[in-house]
């Protein structure tokens, strides 16, 4: 063997040697596994190829795994520099992440992993990726933060964030800044707030923020049939519910609809809106409102059913009905009304009273039914 040979021997084992020492005395007994021998040694730091680093954490567990084509050590040992990444994040034996980026660091001892460029970190248990430009992962505070127009991608939802926070433990992540939401299938909608909360356990994302939920008629078409508002949500995914709080506003294009009241819940697989406080709809092209304790929207049928109080009012001939139940048929205009039924229309000035009626708005007629029946007809 040439001396040149025997150097390169030697000084190959004196960097695996420093490689085994720094990295027990720097990085807490993390390991360093190298692939193929090091290709350089850096005047600054040590630099080396295709290497695989292991952080244990105190119980003897992995905290993580990276390989990565370069490594460069800091000449004092506290940064470590590192080149395209793949990883494994740890709690226990138990791999929670998969990650893959352009570049990072190690830093405080193996205590934490920035990285940037590129960023994919996958919660295996989850099934949910999130993907960005800079992600931090800090063990001791079950943290993953990753920034820089983030995505998450799930089987249900797929959305955007200025920040996401993840907790693997708490089955947590947090949606931050700028949260757009779409569903991966129909009814197709958009979500956004501020500040969503995705307990990821029961499949549940929340907000305090104001949340608006938008209806497309396809999932790529952008036009918006449908709007649903309020000052506070949630989206239950598995059971396919959204219920909204305060100063809540649905909005609808065909017809045009307007529905107003303190809490909605949209069950979107058997397409009804309902709510169980006082609401007031209205139909503005025929200036026709109607209010009443409680009801429902069937967005298939194209029925709105209210119960309690229902006072409705027309704008044509004044009319107005009231009863403890209204039947009002979109599609047809057709109306049914029963319980304590009242009739009234300024011309000519008529009043009816009766234990049922029936009626279509567009035709303005109304036939009311019962066994004490009173009309009262009231001359110029």
């Amino acid at each position: 063997m040439t001396r040149w040979y025997r150097w390169t021997a030697i000084a190959a084992v004196v960097v695996v040697l420093a490689v085994g020492v720094r990295t027990c005395q720097q990085l807490r007994a993390s390991r360093a596994v190298l692939d193929e021998s090091p290709e350089s040694v850096s005047e600054a730091g040590l630099t080396l190829r295709n290497i695989t680093l292991e952080q244990p954490d105190e119980s003897g567990g992995l905290l993580w795994r990276v390989k990565a084509k370069s490594v460069t050590y800091s000449p004092d040992q506290q940064i470590a520099d590192i080149r395209d990444i793949e990883g494994e994040f740890f709690d226990g034996d138990v791999v929670i992440y998969e990650v893959i980026a352009d570049r990072g660091e190690i830093i405080d001892n193996g205590r934490a992993i920035f990285l940037e460029g590129n960023i994919e970190a996958f919660a295996v248990e989850d099934d949910l990726t999130l993907k960005g430009q800079s992600l931090a992962w800090r063990p001791d505070e079950d943290q993953l933060e990753v920034i820089g127009g983030m995505d998450a991608v799930h089987p249900q939802l797929v959305a955007a964030a200025d920040t996401a926070l993840l907790y693997n433990q708490e089955k947590r992540l947090e949606l931050i800044e700028g949260v757009t939401a779409n569903t991966v299938a129909e009814p197709w909608l958009t979500l956004n707030s501020e500040a969503v909360t995705w307990d990821l356990e029961e499949n549940v994302l929340t907000t305090q923020t104001p949340l608006a939920v938008e209806q497309h008629p396809a999932e790529e078409d952008d036009t918006v049939i449908g709007q649903l508002n309020g000052q506070q949500g949630i989206f239950r995914l598995d059971d396919q519910e959204i219920e909204l709080v305060g100063a809540v506003q649905l909005s609808r294009t065909e017809p045009p609809l307007q529905l107003n009241s303190e809490t909605l819940v949209w069950q979107l697989e058997q397409q009804l809106i309902a709510t169980d406080q006082p609401l007031e709809i209205l139909e503005t092209q025929r200036q026709i409102v109607v209010t009443a304790n409680q009801g429902r929207l069937d967005l298939e049928q194209q029925i709105v059913t209210l119960t309690e109080a229902v006072q409705l009012t027309s704008d044509q001939n004044q009319a107005q009905l009231a009863a403890d139940r209204i039947t009002w048929s979109l599609d047809t205009d057709d109306i049914e009304a029963s319980g304590n039924v009242a009739y009234r229309q300024a011309d000519p000035d008529t009043r009816l009273t009766g234990g049922r009626a029936v009626g279509n708005l567009t035709r303005q007629t109304v036939v009311v039914t019962g066994n004490e029946v009173i009309t009262t007809i009231v001359p110029e």
